[in-house]
């Protein structure tokens, strides 16, 4: 069993169970799970316990961070912020974080005592909506809250995290980005990726949305296979929305290079999101009426290829 056993480690498998590896004998199965396997793949078996006190042989279960993908960034004078993060979760079991004073974009989050010279708080809700309402508490069933506050003269950590398990109502599809391999992120991956959003940037400049929306594929197509809609619909409403965008005012957005581009890796090392040197989406533009059009790119590296998967 030895081919099979180099197979399922090459292909970075995270948790399996067992079927015909039981034909190999109970001392090969705990050989493999104790040796092979060891820190690399949970091998799970609820129903195999031992033959004297009927004690579990094996895990019954695991638990993997799926979620970790940063959805939003709220300043202070920003008092509300309603987002829809349909694409971040999974059914059944997630993890919702809230972290008050984050570290800057790019550095690694050093702890320090902070002094609240004010009263401060802040509060995080995740709504259901119901069908044709808006997402407000007053007509959206809550599903999940966070909240934290000081008064006046209290000392806090920062960044300090709040955080809580949520078990979703759900039936999406397994999002792509849930699959995707853990990125190393390497200086000549930077300076590849760097050039791949430059050409996306370049496109939205000449008013051509088609690098955008090659890059963006298969997340449009999960999507409309998520909410049953027709992938090809969906691709012509978001190519109309950016022609309609450059033709009230030409897209200008900053043409990104490997210097002024900041990557983080999100998702649990799956995938990397473009950030400029404040923090927000890489790839945005002014657009009529004195706003701004923004487009994220959460991107995974796929056999030397990238993909924005959200």
């Amino acid at each position: 069993g030895q081919d099979m056993v180099d197979v399922c480690l090459a292909l970075g498998v995270d948790v399996m169970t067992a079927h015909w590896e039981m034909t190999l004998g109970q001392d090969r199965v705990k050989e493999i799970v104790e040796k092979d396997f060891d820190g690399k793949v949970a091998f799970l078996a609820q129903n195999i316990k031992t033959a004297d006190f009927g004690d579990p042989v094996f895990e019954a279960y695991s638990i993997r961070e799926l979620n970790g993908v940063p959805v939003a960034r709220v300043g202070g004078k920003q008092g509300l912020l309603t987002l829809a993060i349909h694409e971040y979760i999974v059914q059944g079991s997630n993890e919702i974080e809230m972290i008050v004073n984050p570290a800057a974009p790019g550095l690694a989050p050093a702890s320090e005592l902070r002094h609240c010279e004010e009263p401060a708080s802040a509060s995080l809700k995740l709504l259901l909506p119901r069908v044709g309402r808006p997402a407000e508490p007053a007509t959206a069933r809550m599903l999940a809250q966070l909240d934290w506050a000081a008064a006046a003269g209290d000392l806090h950590e920062a960044p300090l995290s709040v955080r809580q398990a949520v078990e979703l109502p759900i039936a999406f599809p397994r999002w792509r980005w849930l699959d995707a391999p853990l990125i190393n992120l390497t200086a000549t991956l930077k300076s590849e990726l760097a050039a791949y959003v430059l050409n996306i940037a370049a496109g939205l400049a000449r008013g051509d949305a088609d690098p955008l929306l090659l890059a963006s594929r298969l997340r449009l197509e999960e999507l409309a296979q998520a909410y049953q809609r027709n992938v090809s619909e969906e691709v012509m409403r978001f190519k109309q929305h950016l022609q309609q965008l450059h033709a009230a005012q030409a897209l200008k957005p900053v043409l990104p290079q490997a210097t002024n581009m900041l990557l983080r890796p999100i998702a649990g090392g799956r995938l990397i999101e473009c950030l400029n040197s404040e923090g927000g989406p890489l790839l945005q533009s002014p657009v009529a009426g004195g706003a701004r059009a923004a487009w994220p790119l959460r991107i995974a590296s796929i056999e030397g290829r990238f993909y924005v998967l959200r």
